[in-house]
């Protein structure tokens, strides 16, 4: 099956449970709440897996993830950051500390919303 045939098959809704990514080999098949992390790289993003120790690489860029998560599961941190809530410690000096140790700095921008959201 192509990808626009599966696409129109399976239209993607910000409330679905399990995101299709298209990599290099087909489509993955990935569970919402085991994505810690998007982190955008110009025309490309790299999705950041609970037990993953490697991102894949997807040639989105990061408005197209935050379109189709949940607004009330992942936060846009800043313009490169998209974070799962779930993932998250803590807040401090203008960072957020995620359960793997990465600390992810918020956008000035930003800021007001990150805080009222948590």
């Amino acid at each position: 099956m192509t990808l626009p045939a599966l696409k129109k098959s399976y239209p993607m809704k910000r409330d679905d449970k399990i995101l299709l990514v298209p990599v290099v080999k087909g489509i993955l098949l990935i569970p919402v709440e085991a994505i810690i992390r998007i982190e955008a790289s110009s025309n490309y993003s790299k999705v950041f897996c609970k037990d993953q120790s490697l991102p894949i690489v997807v040639a989105k860029v990061l408005r197209c993830f935050e379109d189709k998560l949940p607004q009330h599961l992942f936060a846009g941190v800043h313009r490169t950051h998209l974070v799962n809530k779930m993932y998250m410690v803590s807040i401090k000096n203008n960072n957020i500390l995620l359960e793997s140790g990465m600390q992810i700095s918020i956008s000035r921008r930003k800021m007001k919303k990150c805080f009222a959201d948590f």
